[in-house]
């Protein structure tokens, strides 16, 4: 496919069986159009690979919590002392990971509604805003909600390892005789 040519000169090379000189490859309007062209592509590929991923941590966040619930819910699972009090950190962890992860989405939505809305609305003569925030702001605050999810998330997985290899390898170490 011929990249940045226009749609004429694309339907003519197709009618003549898709032969072309290279210079109908070049892009219409110079080196800058080609690079705004390529920022658009990233820009988008940058956006759905942040909803991708904050769908994921988000999934993670909650899957931690049934993971930890189902824990408190068999016999053999006791911590006692210092990791009862590690496990509860976990559990608060994982809460907090998952509202970050709702709120960052919710942010992230509303930084999209605000764009189109300027997109579509060409020049406005007063900001446009969602409950006194304008969409950097809100794309400030995804990113922050963001990082807020991930850091969270990697604490109370590294929490409930802990308890879980204190309480599980702990009694297999001790049944071993080491």
């Amino acid at each position: 496919r011929a990249i940045g040519c226009s749609l004429d000169e694309a339907t003519e090379l197709q009618q003549d069986g898709g032969g072309f000189s290279t210079a109908s490859l070049e892009p219409k309007g110079g080196f800058m159009a080609d690079n705004k062209e390529r920022f658009v592509r990233w820009q988008g590929q940058t956006m759905a690979q942040m909803s991708v991923v904050l769908a994921l941590l988000g999934s993670l966040s909650v899957a931690g919590l049934g993971l930890s619930f189902s824990l408190l819910q068999q016999e053999s699972f006791k911590p006692a002392g210092c990791y009862a009090a590690l496990f509860l950190l976990a559990l608060l962890a994982l809460f907090v990971s998952s509202l970050s992860a709702i709120a960052a989405t919710i942010t992230r939505l509303l930084d999209f509604r605000l764009t189109a809305k300027k997109v579509r609305g060409g020049e406005q003569s007063e900001p446009l805003t969602y409950f006194g925030t304008d969409a950097s702001g809100y794309g400030r605050a995804t990113w922050r909600l963001f990082w807020c999810t991930a850091i969270t998330l990697g604490l109370a997985i590294v929490l409930v390892a802990v308890v879980i290899a204190h309480i599980y390898l702990g009694g297999l170490i001790h049944a071993v005789g080491l």
